[in-house]
């Protein structure tokens, strides 16, 4: 990454953030004494990319606490330490007290921000920069906005709930909206690829613990409020306050730093309490969608009026849109497109998005509204999933949302019924470790809106499951319709049973997860998907497995399917099974066994073993068996057992097993799979799925 090194005082010069060094008399940036002022070559939370010249950020995170990690960062070569803790263990380091600094800062977001911001050459005044806040609708908005941005000729980088991305390099989204670090890096990694924009997901956690700081915004939009996240923010007094930071504290911040930024929000009560936070000199746009009236407005020279309005009923195909763009002195009407989106909510997150472009663009505007007959649309948001296996003459309908409060389950199911006539099915899961009191609220709006409604699991992370059942059963009052509630702990289990009993013609929306490609229990990620599940249910139906254990990885995952099919790719399709065989529950195990003439049969005969006695053939032939082999794996498996006679392929086979398998533990997610040689090896040695406090805090790169 082309970013010149610094020395550390020019990192906190100034800073406005209380800080202080721990290991010395005086601050070391003091004139008036001898100090130490390393030069910083790199800035990271992970200890594993520490080394000579490199600052380390200690840091209080939900699964760990990284301070207790600041020894062997000095030990790899850390030039100097940030940590918020003040009451560090200063004695476990004092062989490097005088030549390491150890500096605290009072708020640690902030500071992490505003560090960052400088070490990377402030990116994001380089960068066009879009934050998009609210309830629901933040991922469709930035796809759309994203989508709109290319079609008007930049070359635009993404960091939300999906996935970060720019052009073809997409990574795996830890959180909706990242540490700082993670966001200053990355828009530097995406503006020395040759990014113009950036279209970022603000959270109300990332607005409350200033993730955001250092982030100098061109637009803000907001797209809807409803209840969440109260767990955190305690109240929904709160929860709005947060929201209202990017339209406040982070608009004057951007215009402090000599930008021009746009406000855009929908003419209604919690939209226009969004502009109102803004300097009275920030630029406005206001959306309507238009249902029956066409609310007039007058406007100044700093405002702007976008109405969208829907020009046919929605279908699963889509819907026809048109607009008008509205300023103090002319009116543009832009012409009819015709879009494949599944909702009539779709219209207000186009809205945000259009309204923020013709902030920016406005010489462009047509040509970004026509590029909406193209869009891709946002994965788990409405998402039709095509099952691979389901009849031509099997009219059921699948969908996926990423629905998780009440509001967002009301309004999906009544997108649901506006484009079909059928009986609909919701399955519903709540969040361990979440806003507990949204939980019966999610049932009840389920319960009036849906035919059928299926009871399971979200990510309960620490909690038990059946409390989490229980307390979305816990309804106030009773609901009218609540036999028709039925309950399976099991998400991948009820998936299947939710579409096996699911009548002809019928609806079934799955809610809740959305994109998501993963369980969290306990403290683990597994993989599991609701759009991979409902693959399993029709490979069940069409090639008669007996249970959804029994069903090949290779035919129930998306990225796995069809593969393996040239010789060329076996490497990388045995890589890609053992990783996703290892990120499972239960976890995957490979044994590699040499025995020779009359062979002992190991004790063992486990239904969990997948069991392949190769024959002394070539080298080539035998990876091939293998890999055959390997196409058998299914979710129950958790150990491939390999036999091999000859001593010579044994120790060839071991040396590329164990090369294969080291390199699918380096992605990210990173999978833990136990590789032994001999015949003793105990089933479920790896733990299975991948954990965040064995990762630790990885920092998704653009450039590795």
């Amino acid at each position: 990454m082309s970013v010149s090194s610094k020395l550390l005082s020019s990192l906190f010069e100034g800073l406005e953030v209380t800080h202080q060094t721990l290991n010395f008399n005086r601050l070391p940036f003091s004139s008036s004494a001898i100090t130490l002022d390393p030069i910083i070559h790199e800035v990271t939370l992970d200890i594993e990319e520490v080394g000579e010249g490199v600052l380390f950020i200690a840091r209080r995170l939900w699964y760990s606490d990284t301070h207790e990690q600041i020894a062997e960062a000095i030990e790899r070569g850390a030039a100097a330490i940030v940590v918020s803790e003040r009451a560090i263990d200063l004695e476990r380091v004092r062989a490097h007290l005088e030549t390491v600094p150890i500096i605290w800062v009072e708020r640690e977001d902030p500071a992490l921000g505003l560090i960052c911001d400088r070490f990377y050459d402030r990116p994001t005044s380089s960068l066009k920069v879009y934050g998009v806040t609210g309830t629901n609708g933040k991922t469709s908005a930035v796809s759309y906005l994203a989508e709109l941005l290319t079609a008007v000729g930049e070359r635009v980088a993404v960091m939300g709930t999906v996935e970060y991305r720019f052009e073809d390099r997409v990574l795996v989204a830890p959180n909706t909206t990242p540490d700082a670090l993670v966001i200053q890096r990355f828009a530097r990694q995406a503006l020395n690829l040759g990014a113009t924009a950036l279209a970022l997901e603000v959270s109300s956690h990332a607005l409350s613990l200033d993730r955001v700081a250092g982030v100098r915004f061109d637009a803000v939009g907001f797209t809807s409020f409803g209840r969440d996240h109260l767990d955190f923010h305690g109240s929904i007094e709160e929860y709005r306050e947060a929201k209202g930071r990017l339209f406040s504290d982070y608009v004057k911040y951007a215009m402090s730093e000599g930008k021009s930024p746009i406000t855009v929000a929908h003419d209604e009560t919690e939209g226009l309490g969004m502009l109102q936070r803004a300097p009275a000199e920030a630029r406005r746009v206001y959306c309507q969608v238009i249902g029956a009236d066409r609310r007039p407005r007058s406007l100044n020279e700093r405002e702007r009026y976008l109405r969208i309005e829907a020009t046919s009923a929605p279908s699963l195909a889509g819907l026809s849109l048109s607009a008008e763009l509205q300023t103090s002195t002319e009116t543009t009407a832009l012409c009819e497109v015709f879009s494949p989106l599944i909702g009539d909510y779709h219209p207000f997150n186009v809205g945000i998005a259009l309204g923020m472009v013709a902030g920016t663009h406005p010489q462009y505007l047509d040509r970004a509204w026509q590029s909406l007959s193209e869009t891709r649309g946002v994965s788990g948001r409405m998402e039709k999933v095509d099952l691979p296996y389901q009849h031509p003459s099997d009219q059921r309908v699948a969908l996926v949302d990423y629905a998780h409060t009440p509001e967002a389950i009301t309004r999906a199911l009544e997108a649901v019924k506006a484009v079909y006539d059928g009986p609909i099915s919701v399955i519903v899961g709540c969040g361990g470790d979440r806003d507990r009191g949204k939980r019966p609220e999610m049932l009840r709006a389920a319960l009036h809106f849906a035919d059928q409604v299926w009871l399971t699991s979200d990510n309960p992370r620490s909690e038990d499951p059946q409390q989490i059942i229980r307390d979305a059963l816990s309804l106030s009052e009773p609901t009218d319709g609540q036999e028709i509630c039925k309950v399976e702990v099991d998400r991948r289990q009820c998936i299947f049973k939710a579409w096996r009993a699911l009548p002809a013609r019928g609806a079934l929306l799955i809610t809740g997860k959305g994109h998501e490609s993963y369980q969290e229990i306990k403290g683990r990620r597994y993989n599991l998907g609701d759009q991979e599940a409902l693959s399993v249910a029709s490979c069940i139906e069409w090639l008669s497995y007996e249970e959804i254990s029994d069903v090949p990885l290779r035919e129930s995952v998306p990225e796995l399917r069809g593969r393996g099919r040239s010789y060329k790719t076996h490497r990388e399709d045995l890589m890609a099974l053992f990783r996703e065989a290892a990120l499972r529950e239960g976890g995957f195990s490979i044994r590699l066994s040499q025995q020779r003439s009359n062979p002992k049969e190991p004790a063992s005969h486990s239904t969990e073993v997948l069991r392949c006695r190769l024959l002394d053939l070539s080298f080539d032939s035998l990876f091939t068996q293998v890999w055959f082999a390997s196409r058998e794996l299914a979710p129950k498996h958790r150990e491939l057992l390999i036999i091999v006679s000859n001593l010579e392929r044994y120790t060839q086979l071991r040396e590329v097993l164990m090369e294969l398998t080291s390199e699918a533990m380096q992605a990210h997610p990173r999978p833990h799979i136990l590789f032994n040689t001999g015949d003793q090896c105990p089933l479920h040695s790896s733990p299975g799925g991948w954990s965040s406090l064995e990762a630790g805090a990885k920092i998704p790169s653009l450039t590795s």
